[in-house]
């Protein structure tokens, strides 16, 4: 699949990137990704939009994706949450349906949409015809959270065609309960 990659650094804080790289054990079985806030921020950022979304059932690290990190000053509780989500992303992690949101959602393992797009040449038709109203695939890294869980990170790619698709690094608040992104925080954005 030839896919584009037009990169986008949005920030509100002119934030420095530099190109992250998470060594992931390939050969280690994943581990089911049980934690609750962890789903709680996925919802946050889950297009809402869709009646049915399509879902890796494997996190993915994004490695060598750009990521930003934070300037000198930034918050802690901020560098402490991208500091986590570089240590758990060191691995891959089964996703549960523990996911709350409004349509549906199927969690599709890597090795089906890799079936799907081998068999037929990285054929999006094909995929839309049996995943109709998707919008295309999502994948999720595992969430990184500062030590209170007030704050978290994460990456989000979103497929939709050979030269459609995009992806962000998120760094959400959590505050009276809700996950929100976070003001003046980190978001790298990749559009293709």
């Amino acid at each position: 699949m030839k896919r584009l990659f037009v990169f986008s650094i949005l920030t509100v804080a002119a934030v420095p990137t530099l190109l992250c790289t998470q060594e992931m054990n390939e050969n280690q079985a994943p581990l089911n990704y049980t934690d609750e806030e962890a789903y709680a921020v996925y919802t946050a950022i889950l297009p809402h939009n869709r009646p049915y979304l399509v879902i890796r059932s494997y996190t993915v690290s994004h490695e060598n994706q750009m990521c930003p990190l934070p300037k000198e000053g930034f918050p802690r509780i901020v560098s402490a949450a991208i500091g986590d989500w570089k240590r758990v992303n060191q691995q891959r992690w089964t996703l549960l349906p523990m996911l709350s949101v409004s349509g549906a959602y199927e969690l599709i393992p890597s090795k089906r949409l890799d079936d799907i797009f081998s068999e037929n040449g990285g054929d999006f038709p094909f995929f839309y015809g049996l995943y109709p109203n998707s919008g295309g695939f999502i994948e999720l890294s595992a969430v990184g959270f500062n030590a209170d869980k007030t704050v978290a990170a994460v990456y989000m790619d979103e497929v939709c065609g050979g030269l459609c698709g995009s992806g962000a690094f998120f760094v959400l608040k959590k505050s009276d309960g809700e996950w929100s992104l976070m003001n003046g925080g980190p978001r790298c954005v990749r559009i293709s």
